[in-house]
C-alpha cells in the first residue's frame, strides 16, 4: 500500500500516516466524503495537488486500496 502511494506523489501519506489520518476522520462526528479527504492522502502537503495516475485502472486499483484500509480502520 505504501509503495502504491508513493509511487503517486513524494508528498503522499505513508501508511503509518494514513493509519491516524483515518482514525482521525472515523471519530469525526459527521461523515466526510471520500472526495473531501482523498486529496490529502496523495500529497499530503498540499490538498489541492492531484495524484498522477498511469491510467484508469491504475486510478482504480489505488483508490481500491485506501478505501478497502478505510474500511479495515
Amino acid at each position: 500500500m505504501s509503495k502504491a502511494l508513493l509511487d503517486l506523489d513524494e508528498e503522499a501519506m505513508l501508511i503509518e500516516e494514513l493509519d491516524g489520518f483515518i482514525a482521525g476522520l472515523l471519530v469525526c462526528p459527521q461523515m466526510i466524503p471520500p472526495s473531501a479527504w482523498l486529496p490529502w492522502v496523495w500529497n499530503s502537503a498540499d490538498a489541492k495537488g492531484e495524484p498522477v495516475f498511469e491510467s484508469l485502472d491504475h486510478a482504480n486499483k489505488v483508490m481500491g486500496l485506501v478505501m478497502a484500509y478505510y474500511n479495515d480502520v
